[in-house]
């Protein structure tokens, strides 16, 4: 849901009107989402009382970096110079993504030896 916001002078007349903030989801169902202000998710909240919790945080461009969720694991995320995303960490378990000039082929996972 989205709402317009009006205020009124004194006379009665339409002064101000606020548009909704860009085409941000604020609620699906049970679930809500939080943004900074760059218009980057930080946060979804989900369940009775929406105790559920994912945090989601962004490098200095913009790219996400890493998911705590609501378990409390973390999912971390790796890119390549030119801005591609190479890797995501999860569970001690790695998937790549491999690159073909602009074109991802298919990802490649694999069990960390730790």
């Amino acid at each position: 849901w989205a709402t317009l916001r009006y205020r009124y002078d004194a006379l009665g007349q339409l002064s101000h009107c606020k548009l909704p903030d860009g085409n941000r989801l604020l609620m699906q169902g049970d679930c809500h989402f939080d943004y900074d202000a760059f218009g980057n998710l930080i946060r979804e909240r989900r369940g009775a009382g929406q105790r559920l919790v994912r945090h989601y945080r962004y490098d200095s461009q913009h790219r996400l970096i890493g998911i705590t969720l609501a378990d409390g694991s973390d999912v971390a995320y790796r890119y390549d110079a030119f801005g591609r995303r190479i890797a995501k960490e999860m569970d001690g378990k790695t998937t790549q993504f491999l690159w073909q000039g602009d074109k991802k082929t298919k990802p490649r996972s694999r069990m960390d030896s730790s």
